[in-house]
């Protein structure tokens, strides 16, 4: 199939992957839970004008909960 390859994506493909690294939900076995509370960083801090500094602590705080949480 490579060889056949016409459109020069194969060759693309397997540059990419040369350095690539594996997705997050791959290295991260609660990675969904985390990612769900990323979105509140920015809310908290451009929509409620809450100080960035304590936002993060917080943040930091709850994605520590969930990692450290039993299994799903």
């Amino acid at each position: 199939m490579a060889a056949a390859d016409t459109t020069g994506w194969e060759a693309t493909f397997v540059r990419a992957a040369a350095v690539g690294r594996a997705p997050w939900g791959a290295r991260i076995e609660k990675w969904r839970e985390v990612e769900a509370i990323l979105p509140d960083v920015m809310d908290r801090v451009i929509l409620n004008h809450e100080d960035v500094a304590a936002v993060l602590a917080d943040i930091a705080r709850r994605i520590d909960a969930v990692l450290t949480a039993g299994p799903r």
